[in-house]
């Protein structure tokens, strides 16, 4: 019952991999659809031709839709470093899937129920998962990461607070993938404090 439970377990998580990755690609492709003309590269660098229409206040004051073209990392960190990002990309996968391996080791060699830590674990791997590969999809085929959602567009420090720098809130457009990867990675660190560790062999016998 043990091996069922945690093969039905790694189903659900390898699912929730492919919808999540599928989400983040159509929001992508969409995006690009609607906000982009053509795109040019100068110098290495890509610069997008806009549609007439090429934003759209989804929910005014607290997020917009548009179309940036993200050399870097999540949230627009490091630009211009692709062939790092791909390495670290195809590192990450591997590790992701080694996760996924222990993980199910370790709930087969326990001869018990699969707890709600580990169904969550996996299901945060799976999402770290799709994060990751929708990121590199974007980095091989079209050379940089299509971003989409601003958050708290035009909002700056001082708007809360007068003695603030006047620097807008939150400046990074992000898309799907990255919100995947955001949450994925405060789900395992919050996993990590409050999962107890397990019993060692000599103490259960």
């Amino acid at each position: 019952m043990a091996n069922v439970s945690v093969r039905s377990s790694l189903l659900v998580a390898l699912v929730v991999a492919v919808v999540a990755l599928a989400g983040d690609l159509v929001v992508k492709a969409v995006a690009w659809e609607h906000f982009v003309s053509f795109e040019t590269w100068v110098d290495g660098r890509v610069v997008l031709d806009p549609r007439p229409m090429s934003h759209v206040e989804a929910l005014p004051g607290l997020l917009d839709l548009t179309a940036v073209a993200n050399q870097g990392a999540a949230m627009g960190l490091g630009q211009g470093k692709r062939p790092l990002f791909l390495v670290v990309g195809v590192v990450a996968c591997i590790a992701l899937a080694f996760f996924f391996w222990h993980s199910v080791r370790t709930d087969k060699r326990s001869g018990g129920p699969v707890l709600w830590q580990s169904r969550l674990y996996r299901f945060t791997l799976a999402m770290l998962l799709a994060g990751v590969v929708g990121n590199l999809y974007d980095r091989l085929h079209h050379g940089y990461v299509r971003d989409m959602f601003h958050m708290l567009p035009g909002m700056r420090w001082t708007d809360i607070a007068g003695s603030l720098p006047d620097r807008e809130v939150f400046p990074w457009v992000f898309n799907l993938a990255d919100v995947y990867l955001c949450v994925g990675v405060g789900v395992i660190l919050v996993l990590g404090l409050i999962t107890p560790d397990p019993e060692p062999a000599e103490a259960k016998e």
